[in-house]
């Protein structure tokens, strides 16, 4: 987090009759970079991004883009003077204008070349014409991110801008318009609920739970290091165990390890990665159990196994390891489990 930031929110909060929607939230995204709000629907996500941009007025804290307040308690600062780009979801295209358009909305009028080059940029050449009917879901999401960068915005938002695409064609979308917005240097602050989406493309991820900020950081930290239990489970697949510390110990159904935290129970977080099927019984950790589930994902798969302690855990595999339903395996824990009190 090197980098100037082009948006900086400070303990920003927002309240909508009794129900406060969002908490002293604080995050920065740093100047040509992509970062992600994360959380599930009504987290309050969709709210700090119309704050953002200006839709709906701070009740406390400070939006500041390129360093110049925006939004406060005594500041508002119009959305069409916020240099600020949104893509929303499923376009939202005027149906009655062409691509071009649509692109050349928001700009001066006789804004040709760049409305041209904002068609070539997206990869749209040859369609200038078209209106939104006659063009795919896909292509449309193109041309709503270029009408959001033709007026050369110093942010561009994305609220959950892929979401009504089909499965086979999301990541593929996604990919090109965060290549593009990359190519372009463009500060990029997307708003989303999946977790896949944010951690492969994000530089940075703001986990909103509750309408404060749970825990923000690399994909990489907040996966390896989750803060909380919540952000655990949110984020990824998570053994989350019953536990007890003693005397710098913690104890559980995969084994023991050391532990700084004091004595008492406690939770621990395993990722599926983290364990294995074993075939060395004779193995000091292994731990006995029945496969319940399995599932394949063509790369690889995972065994849903009951352990003889109770506890039902995940154990991502090789797809040729994926036993029955019904077989008795063994299974080990490697590296060590994040402990929570």
């Amino acid at each position: 987090m090197n980098a100037h930031p082009t948006l900086s929110i400070s303990n920003l909060s927002k309240t909508f009759g009794r129900v406060d929607v969002l908490r002293g939230v604080s995050f920065e995204a740093p100047e040509g970079s992509v970062t992600a709000v994360l959380g599930p629907s009504g987290q309050g996500k969709t709210t700090l991004l119309r704050l953002i941009a200006g839709f709906e007025r701070v009740d406390a804290g400070r939006i500041e883009i390129d360093g110049i307040l925006v939004g406060s308690p005594q500041v508002h600062a119009r959305p069409d003077r916020r240099g600020v780009g949104i893509v929303p979801q499923e376009g939202a295209l005027f149906p009655h204008l062409t691509v071009a358009g649509n692109i050349g909305f928001g700009v001066p009028r006789g804004s040709h070349a760049r409305v041209a080059e904002m068609i070539h940029l997206v990869g749209l050449d040859g369609m200038a014409d078209r209106r939104p009917s006659e063009i795919s879901g896909g292509q449309q999401q193109r041309v709503a991110l270029a009408r959001a960068l033709a007026p050369t915005p110093h942010l561009v938002l994305l609220d959950e801008p892929f979401s009504a695409l089909d499965a086979g064609l999301r990541a593929g979308i996604r990919d090109e318009v965060i290549g593009i917005l990359r190519r372009t240097g463009t500060t990029t602050l997307l708003v989303t609920h999946d977790q896949e989406e944010a951690m492969s493309i994000a530089d940075h991820v703001v986990v909103l739970l509750g309408g404060v900020v749970a825990q923000q950081g690399s994909p990489a930290d907040i996966y390896d290091h989750p803060a909380s239990v919540e952000v655990a489970r949110f984020i990824g697949d998570a053994n989350l165990l019953s536990a007890h510390i003693s005397a710098g110990r913690v104890t559980h159904a995969l084994g023991e390890q050391a532990c700084d935290r004091s004595d008492g129970d406690a939770t621990v977080l395993l990722r599926p990665e983290q364990l294995a099927i074993t075939s060395d019984v004779a193995h000091g950790s292994a731990r006995a159990g029945v496969v319940e589930r399995r599932a394949y994902y063509g790369h690889d798969g995972t065994l849903g196994v009951r352990l003889d302690s109770g506890e039902l855990v995940s154990v991502r595999v090789p797809v040729d390891d994926l036993a029955p339903v019904g077989t008795d395996v063994h299974v080990t824990m490697r590296g060590l489990a994040t402990v929570f009190d």
